[in-house]
């Protein structure tokens, strides 16, 4: 690598030293006679001495709380290696097995001195620390066995049939900056990586660089059956107080009356639905008759579905109609309710949901260690990664202009503008 590659690297760590219990620092690795001729042939390189204590919990301890002056003694070394090896660009620490959080502060310490007996040997050099990670996600390991992994060498069965399929799926965390693994995965997926487009009331969100869906609400569902009318808002007469929007309707006093006639093309059994809006809590009420069959049409819940949202409501379910021309008539309830047509069907159905996605796994065959292409030796199983957390309430100050009286000032900063309320009424 370094006499081929030595170009396309910056930062060389020379595995040569080894600290002892009592802190000495001793030549077992690398011989660095051997490094001497590419240190001469890639000037631009930064080799840092590297010293190591192979996993060794008990030499960490050691060095951590200065046993016998070990700490001492392993700070003297340092200055002594890097007057030995003048040309090298600093120390990198490889020590490993520190203990559990609460030898934090003794560690810290201990990284601390070294830090600042290099500096004071020159401000150019380097010092290179590997730290243990705060949050140990998965599992660590060496190099080596990860690739054994990979490469199905190790196994749960000791080389006993059946053979153990290693499959795995590995990407690059753009987050954390470091490789993964994924182990007997056969295929993986995000939460964005949806086959189809998702569609309200999904998010896509983000947190700590992993991408998933989330919903803040429930939202209606329907399902109608056959369709033999379907008609929006506008009526086809009207006399009062009444606005006619595009494809909607709503009468403004209780004098006004909407009339809309139908024509059902066979005689049968069927659902008759309406479409509506609750503009406020208290525009909760409208009354709808079919062929004269009146019917008052009330919610009284602060609810998703039908707090100022267009939802559809059952009119009559399960009626007979003759073939021919019929009639539905708004009229009365509060005056405000929007009205936004109706249909006639074979089966009307409601559910609220919070969403649904779709993903298209593609598992595919891995290759095991005698190169036969394999599959999981009984079947797949499929796991979701989800967070379930509970609803918390919030008092939350708005302003909608939905309100007659406004929100006190001394809860908001007016930036810009005013506003009023229209019509009183």
């Amino acid at each position: 690598m370094l006499r081929k590659k030595g170009n396309k690297l910056s930062h060389v760590g020379i595995f040569t030293f080894e600290v002892s219990a009592d802190g000495t620092i001793s030549e077992t690795g690398t011989a660095v006679s051997t490094i001497l001729p590419y240190v001469k042939k890639w000037p631009h390189i930064k080799w840092l001495l590297t010293i190591m204590n192979h996993g060794t919990a008990s030499i960490f301890t050691a060095l951590r709380e200065n046993t016998n002056g070990a700490q001492d003694t392993f700070i003297s070394e340092i200055v002594r290696i890097i007057n030995k090896y003048p040309w090298c660009s600093g120390i990198d620490i490889d020590l490993e097995r520190g203990g559990e959080l609460a030898n934090r502060t003794k560690a810290n310490a201990l990284f601390s001195r070294i830090y600042s007996t290099v500096k004071a040997k020159g401000a150019n050099l380097h010092v290179n620390i590997c730290l243990p990670g705060m949050t140990y996600r998965g599992t660590s390991l060496t190099y080596y066995a990860a690739k054994y992994w990979m490469e199905g060498l190790y196994n749960h069965t000791g080389d006993a049939p059946p053979q153990p399929f290693i499959p795995f799926f590995s990407y690059w965390d753009w987050t954390d900056m470091v490789p993964w693994g994924l182990l007997h995965v056969y295929d993986f997926m995000e939460g964005w990586d949806t086959s189809r487009e998702t569609a309200e009331p999904t998010k896509h969100e983000t947190y700590s660089g992993r991408k998933y869906l989330t919903t803040y609400l429930k939202q209606q569902k329907v399902s109608f059956g056959a369709i033999s009318v379907d008609r929006n808002g506008v009526p086809d007469s009207y006399s009062g107080n009444a606005v006619i929007g595009e494809g909607y309707a709503a009468v403004l006093d209780e004098e006004a009356v909407l009339k809309y006639t139908f024509e059902v093309p066979t005689a049968g059994t069927y659902d008759v639905v309406v479409e509506i809006v609750y503009p406020r809590w208290d525009k909760n009420s409208i009354g709808i008759s079919l062929d004269g069959d009146s019917q008052m049409l009330s919610e009284s819940r602060l609810y998703f579905l039908y707090w100022r949202k267009k939802f559809w409501r059952i009119l009559k379910s399960g009626v007979s109609l003759s073939a021919g021309k019929h009639t539905i008539t708004v009229s009365g309830g509060v005056p405000g309710v929007v009205f936004y047509g109706f249909r006639v069907c074979s089966d009307f159905s409601q559910k609220a949901t919070a969403g649904e996605v779709y993903y298209g796994l593609k598992p595919r065959k891995f290759m095991d260690v005698n190169r036969e292409m394999v599959q999981p030796d009984r079947a797949f199983k499929v796991t979701a990664e989800v967070l379930r957390r509970k609803p918390e309430s919030a008092l939350v100050w708005y302003e909608d202009f939905c309100d007659y009286s406004e929100i006190p000032t001394n809860y908001f900063t007016i930036l810009d503008g005013s506003w009023k309320i229209w019509k009183e009424s």
